[in-house]
């Protein structure tokens, strides 16, 4: 075994550098704060900069929501404005607007409402579009188009003898007895769409 002799020398460079790598590390702990303490203005305006933004596209979708419930709607959306987290509210009141107007054949209103529904299907605003377009297809007299988008979970008691109403136009008749059954034995107060359903069973 060979035996190593630690000279003075030896010792000092290994203490000096020891203390080398100490200062070292200290010299870029006080970089690194002084690059914070220069920076932190522009963090701050940046992040000014952020609300500044967020309030004018809340207060552009707050603009286009009021202007759509009154059938007003702009050209095109600004691209902040389609990014905005509530957009799709902004689309459904449009959507139900345009349903709420429209007379006669399946038209760009139904496509709306489709395509809507297959995007938001699981949304909270989905259920509102899908009553509307129902009962919109129902004045419309739609009665094939309405049998195929029906559905029992959406609809309601007015809904529900439209839907039945719509089935004896088109002679749809299989089980459907059942279904008047359970309309005519229902608590519920029957609106007048039910009197031909009445009639009918």
């Amino acid at each position: 075994m060979t035996n190593v002799s630690l000279s003075r020398p030896f010792i000092s460079q290994f203490a000096f550098s020891g203390k080398l790598r100490r200062l070292v590390s200290r010299i870029m702990i006080r970089l690194a704060i002084l690059l914070l303490v220069a920076l932190a203005p522009g963090i701050g305006a940046a992040q000014s900069i952020a609300k500044n933004e967020l309030a004018a596209i809340r207060a552009e979708f707050l603009a286009a929501y009021r202007s759509a419930q009154n059938g007003v709607t702009a050209a095109e959306d600004s691209a902040a404005l389609r990014a905005y987290p509530l957009y799709e509210y902004l689309d459904a009141v449009r959507i139900e607007y345009e349903l709420a107007g429209i007379s006669g054949r399946y038209g760009a209103a139904d496509r709306s409402a489709d395509n809507f529904l297959r995007l938001h299907r699981s949304s909270p605003v989905a259920r509102p579009i899908q009553q509307a377009w129902l009962s919109s297809l129902a004045r419309r007299g739609l009665h094939r188009e309405l049998i195929d988008q029906f559905d029992s979970e959406a609809a309601g008691s007015r809904l529900q003898c439209q839907y039945l109403t719509a089935r004896i136009a088109v002679d749809e008749l299989v089980n459907i007895e059942p279904l008047v059954l359970r309309r005519w034995l229902s608590a519920d107060q029957q609106p007048n769409e039910c009197e031909i359903v009445f009639e009918w069973g």
